[in-house]
């Protein structure tokens, strides 16, 4: 009965880009304790980050065109 509420707090996309590269340099428990947001927002945001750039590049692999060497090209034809 005495629990405390914490209020839902909405950020930016700017400040979540910008908390996970702090939390790349000086780490999640210190950047959380800077900015006054819990570690596991931080983590979430950090994960949600890694699991973009996987897959744009992801994305870019699939529509680039397959190299081959020389070498290959030229037993094809």
């Amino acid at each position: 009965m005495g629990e405390k509420l914490v209020p839902k707090r909405q950020y930016t996309e700017e400040f979540k880009t910008e908390a996970v590269r702090l939390a790349q340099s000086v780490g999640q428990h210190e950047t959380a304790r800077r900015l006054g947001v819990p570690v596991a927002t931080l983590g979430n945001w950090t994960r949600r980050e890694r699991n973009l750039e996987a897959t744009s590049v992801d994305r870019a692999a699939a529509s680039s065109p397959v190299k081959r060497p020389v070498s290959e090209m030229d037993t094809m034809s």
